[in-house]
Formats: structure tokens, C-alpha cells, sequence
């Protein structure tokens, strides 16, 4: 009886090639170099990305403080989704490659796909403004996010792993609340203005974490000012606006020290023409004004008063 031995190829990683290569026994079959799509991408150098599928787009900036949406003045994007994406395309390989040397563009347009009016386009750029990278990803059959992807102006097409990226601006804006989980340890919080009546002012005494104090030293209710903390942390709706300039005076106005970090103020504007209650919330360090829910709004504002009234 003979014994057979099937030889397979090592998959190995060449130093310094940005490519990877199967090292092959005698034997083996169909042995090629398995390249990075996007040899010389370099993810810590992109300051630009746009993701783009037909009149949509969505176009991202990085910034000192993370990554920002361009058409939605400037407020923050999921970063963690931005860098997932930058890691992925720095990832693909050639590995599954589905066109043959000599195929025509229209092979990966009519076969996969990947037109440039249809596919979702991403492209990124470097800070000089230079694209290191377009690529067009269109969804492939089957389970998962498997997605054929080819670079612009190339007709070579690979089969990868891959997700759905949005294009609407609005779905890259994150979902955090304006005041953040650090600000739930604060130094002070003043909550002022028309909706508020006398103001509160609320800070922690020296070598104190948790406890509060108004301005005459009066001691605050911790369960009221922690309430207060919870009912801030308002997730916004929406981006509506921007305002350069001498910010609005506002109907509330919010100032808090975080313990950690910068100091930051949040101003109430005044209800729209029609409406009984303020749904929208400036904040003064990023110029952004923010839709939100007026119940949320008026459930701080009412928890601002109860602290307020909690001295004794």
C-alpha cells in the first residue's frame, strides 16, 4: 500500500515586502505571491476619508481631540469605527483573487459589481491631501460581510472580509452623551437661567469626592446631585448647526469642571416658534448645536432645582 503525503504551503509573512508568500514543498501546485492590496498604506497617515455610494457621502476629518464629520460641523465620529475601518483596508490581501491577468475592467463591473456609481467608494487621504487609497467595495453572496473590493482604475478583484459602511453623515456622528461618563466626578456644576429660577451652584468641598456644597457652604443632597450628573448626560438626536462667534445667552445654561479634563458649558437655547419646550443644546467649546429631546431637557432642569432645594 502506498502512502501519499500531501505537501501544503506555508503561509508566511515577508519581512519589510508588504506582501505575504507561500513557501511550498516539491510538489505543490499554484504557488504565487500573495500581496497587500494596499502595500504601502499606512493608517496613522490618513487625515481624510470619504465613503461615498452614489449622490451620498459622508467625509471625516482626524483632528487633534479624533476624528470629526466634515458635513455635520465638525462633531465627532465614532472613532472606533473610523480606525476598525482604516485597519481593515490595510489588511486585504490578494489571497482570494477572482480576476485573471489580462481581464478587462468590465469583467469587475458587469461580474462584481465594483462600478463607481454603484459600489461604495472609500477614499483616503494623507495631509498633504494625496489619496493613499480608493477603493470600491460592493457586498458579496452568501453569509457575513464578505465583499469584493478592487482599487480604482485597477481590474484586479479580491473576495474579503469586509462590513457595511454607512454614508449618511448623520449615522457617523457618535452617540455619546454631551456630558460625558468623567463628568459623573466633578470639581463643580452651575446650572443657571430663566427655566432654572435661583441658580445652583454645587461644588465638592476640599479632600471630598462625592459630597457637594453650595455657595454658603450649605451641604447639597447626594442622591439629588447624583441624579442631577445622570439626567445631564443627554444623548443628542441629531446635529442641527453650527455657532461661530458670541454664543446665544440660552434659557439654561450648564457649566461644569470635571475633575479630569477641561471645563465645558452647555446652554439651553430657547424653544422654536411653535413650541413649548427647548429641544436644542449648544455647546460652547465645539460651536455645535445639538437636537434633543425636550422630556430629557426638562428632567435635568427639574433635577437641577431639586438639588438646588436639597440644602441644608
Amino acid at each position: 500500500m502506498k502512502i501519499f503525503v500531501r505537501n501544503y504551503a506555508l503561509l508566511a509573512l515577508s519581512s519589510g515586502l508588504g506582501y505575504l508568500s507561500f513557501t511550498a514543498f516539491p510538489g505543490a501546485a499554484d504557488v504565487r505571491a500573495v500581496r497587500m492590496l494596499l502595500s504601502d498604506f499606512d493608517a496613522s497617515s490618513v487625515q481624510r476619508l470619504r465613503f461615498g455610494r452614489g449622490d451620498a457621502a459622508a467625509t471625516l476629518e482626524r483632528s487633534a481631540t479624533g476624528w470629526a464629520v466634515v458635513e455635520r460641523y465638525g462633531a465627532p465620529a465614532s472613532s472606533l469605527t473610523v480606525e476598525t475601518v482604516l485597519q481593515r483596508m490595510g489588511s486585504i490581501t490578494d489571497l482570494d483573487l477572482l480576476t485573471a491577468e489580462g481581464d478587462g475592467e468590465a469583467r469587475a463591473e458587469d461580474t462584481y459589481g465594483l462600478t463607481e456609481d454603484g459600489a461604495l467608494r472609500v477614499t483616503a487621504e494623507d495631509g498633504a491631501g494625496s489619496v493613499v487609497a480608493d477603493l470600491l467595495v460592493a457586498r458579496a453572496p452568501g453569509p457575513g460581510w464578505t465583499a469584493f473590493v478592487r482599487s480604482v482604475g485597477e481590474t484586479a478583484v479580491v473576495r474579503t472580509k469586509f462590513f457595511e459602511v454607512p454614508v449618511e453623515p448623520d449615522l457617523w456622528v457618535a452617540r455619546a452623551p454631551l456630558v460625558p461618563d468623567s463628568s459623573l466626578q466633578v470639581k463643580d456644576v452651575t446650572v443657571s437661567g430663566s427655566l432654572v429660577g435661583e441658580p445652583l451652584v454645587a461644588r465638592v468641598p476640599a479632600g471630598l469626592v462625592s459630597e457637594f456644597e453650595d455657595a454658603s457652604g450649605r451641604r447639597l443632597g447626594a442622591g439629588e446631585m447624583r441624579r442631577l450628573l445622570e439626567a445631564l448626560r443627554i444623548v443628542p438626536r441629531a446635529v442641527t448647526g453650527r455657532i461661530d462667534g458670541d454664543p446665544p445667552a440660552g434659557v439654561a445654561v450648564v457649566s461644569i469642571t470635571p475633575l479630569v479634563g477641561e471645563p465645558y458649558e452647555l446652554r439651553v437655547l430657547a424653544p422654536e416658534a411653535g413650541k413649548s419646550a427647548p429641544g436644542k443644546i449648544f455647546r460652547v467649546d465645539s460651536g455645535i448645536v445639538f437636537a434633543v429631546d425636550p422630556v430629557r431637557v426638562e428632567t435635568a432642569l427639574r433635577a437641577a432645582r431639586t438639588a438646588r432645594d436639597s440644602a441644608e
